[in-house]
């Protein structure tokens, strides 16, 4: 089933975090807001896909998530790192964050360090990659809970999960990922109530109430509910298209680097000397675009192209001990830093 609307959304999400990185939107939560829907409408997908699921899928949905994700991922960490290595002065704090970013575990050490980004490769470009981690992270737990365990595919229990997750500081990333796990496990149990006027009218409801949390001192308690009802508003089955599904493609490789767009228009420009104004701010948001198309083009499409005349249960076995052993590392390599 395809969900034209959602591909527009994804489009439009990573060209708000390129715009608000670029300097282009002032207020704050254009940087966080989108990440947090991102979250919501991953959530939704993919515990769809999950609670349709048996545990003999699994090596199917972990060999699946590795070949979206890992390709344009770890491309991104090499241009970074690449960059890095080549303008930065190396120290031990630069390779710790370099370290966090191949493990999947920026988000659990690198990003609460934010004071010491100036440190990080490329001066904490690629900051938003710890997104991409919590979502791993996610991922390597919730196949199992929701088709192994007796409670796995219940939307109480999973709305459980996600209130105990929201309340937690350390966990706040995960909050609205389990929100649209809730989503996707009430669709399943009770049928498309999101499509009923009445689902229709508690959306926008729950959308016009978490709005106003922003300007409270609870918003960050709300942010993880604000996405799921704009998923769920633009859920609608369309006819395919090409057009749409590009844009939705290309949201991933630019979320992933147009911060590099930001840093090669700047560059010309302290090397032309000219000011940074509106039309480079523009420029540097096309520059990533462009950047993001091309890298879509060279890694993302051809992934998705061979997954499936890749795929066996043995490499899929493989994808989810390799996810393990490497976030596993990232782990115990934090903790063991942080002493």
């Amino acid at each position: 089933m395809y969900f034209p609307a959602l591909d527009v959304l994804r489009f439009v999400l990573a060209l708000s975090v390129a715009a608000y990185h670029a300097g282009m939107l002032p207020w704050h939560r254009f940087g966080d807001l989108p990440v947090q829907i991102f979250f919501a409408l991953s959530g939704w997908l993919i515990g769809g896909i999950l609670v349709r699921s048996k545990v003999s899928d699994l090596p199917r949905f972990y060999w699946h998530r590795a070949l979206r994700i890992w390709p344009p991922y770890f491309a991104a960490v090499v241009i970074l790192l690449a960059l890095g290595l080549a303008k930065d002065n190396l120290t031990a704090k630069w390779l710790e964050f370099a370290f966090y970013k191949l493990t999947l575990t920026f988000n659990l050490f690198g990003a609460p360090q934010w004071p010491q980004y100036r440190f990080a490769p490329m001066q904490g470009q690629g900051a938003m990659l710890w997104s991409i981690g919590a979502e791993e992270q996610f991922y390597l737990i919730a196949p199992f809970l929701i088709t192994l365990l007796p409670f796995g595919r219940s939307p109480f229990s999973w709305a459980i999960i996600a209130l105990l997750v929201l309340v937690s500081p350390a966990y706040h990333s995960f909050a609205a990922v389990s929100v649209g796990v809730v989503a996707a496990v009430s669709i399943h149990k009770l049928g498309d109530w999101h499509r009923t006027t009445l689902g229709q009218t508690g959306l926008v409801l729950l959308l016009f109430a978490t709005s106003l949390s922003f300007f409270t001192p609870a918003e960050r308690f709300f942010d993880a509910m604000f996405g799921i009802p704009i998923v769920l508003l633009l859920a609608r089955p369309g006819s395919p298209s090409k057009i749409l599904s590009l844009a939705g493609g290309v949201s991933f490789p630019l979320y992933l680097n147009h911060w590099l767009g930001i840093w090669l228009v700047t560059a010309a420009c302290h090397r032309l000397g000219l000011s940074i104004g509106t039309a480079e701010r523009t420029a540097m948001v096309i520059t990533g675009i462009a950047i993001a198309t091309a890298l879509y083009f060279v890694i993302d499409i051809p992934a998705k192209k061979y997954r499936d005349i890749l795929f066996t249960e043995r490499r899929g076995a493989a994808a989810a001990i390799a996810a393990i052993i490497l976030v596993s590392t990232g782990i115990v390599g934090g903790l063991l830093l942080a002493r």
